[in-house]
């Protein structure tokens, strides 16, 4: 059934929380990380701080650029409650808009894929070409070539572009705003504080965009040359311009 935004219900779920268990949400987040996939996402970072150094440093695009480098291509820990995607969608589909719902979705579904596929290629890097304290841009580009999952990297590119146009169209949105802001008690309360967050902060960071369609066409093209200059067996493949 569609989703609506009901206010009444809303109010209803907010009596039902108090104010310590929103505290108890808060400390719930897990920050910790395997020191080798710490490694990996440090080296990725890092990476993604180069390739769009340019966009970080324009005004009109630095704001949804940080959005996308700290918070989209950096997964936050949204699978930490896999097995209860459903009670997400039953507590919140009385109070968010069917937009809203399937950031939430997509955000969770992107976090698993990433994952799944960060955690392939540390192995990868590990245990076939003998990565230990150092990663390279040569070595990480082999371990690319090892895994062998291009289509699946396209697919994650595509994801990407996908949930950034998502949650640009949501930051234009006034209702999807007023219930975001209200659900926030509730979400944290049931421990859904880590995904509420990401949506005020992409909501925040996207509103202003000029133009989504040129800033997430430059995001595609940079990661879809990347991606094809590194199966390529490209010597410099992190190189765009």
């Amino acid at each position: 059934m569609p989703t609506r935004f009901n206010s009444l219900n809303l109010l209803k779920i907010l009596k039902s929380f108090p104010d310590k268990d929103v505290e108890k949400g808060r400390s719930d987040r897990r920050s910790d990380l395997d020191p080798g996939l710490l490694l990996l996402r440090s080296w990725q970072a890092d990476r993604l701080k180069a390739t769009y150094a340019d966009l970080v440093a324009d005004p009109q695009y630095r704001s949804a650029t940080l959005f996308l480098l700290n918070d989209i291509y950096n997964p936050h820990d949204y699978g930490s409650r896999e097995g209860d995607i459903e009670r997400l969608h039953d507590f919140l589909s009385n109070v968010l808009p069917d937009s809203t719902l399937r950031i939430l979705d997509d955000a969770i579904e992107l976090y698993r894929l990433t994952n799944t596929l960060d955690i392939k290629l540390l192995r990868t890097l590990v245990d076939d070409l003998g990565m230990q304290e150092d990663l390279d841009a040569a070595l990480y580009a082999e371990g690319y070539r090892v895994c062998d999952n291009y289509d699946e990297r396209l697919h994650e590119i595509e994801s990407i572009i996908k949930l950034l146009n998502e949650v640009v169209e949501g930051s234009r949105n006034p209702v999807a705003g007023i219930a975001l802001r209200l659900a926030r008690k509730p979400a944290y309360a049931a421990g859904w504080g880590e995904l509420f967050d990401f949506l005020e902060r992409g909501y925040a960071a996207t509103k202003s965009l000029p133009e989504t369609s040129a800033f997430t066409t430059i995001i595609q093209e940079r990661e879809s040359r990347i991606l094809n200059q590194i199966y390529a067996d490209d010597p410099d493949p992190f190189t765009i311009f």
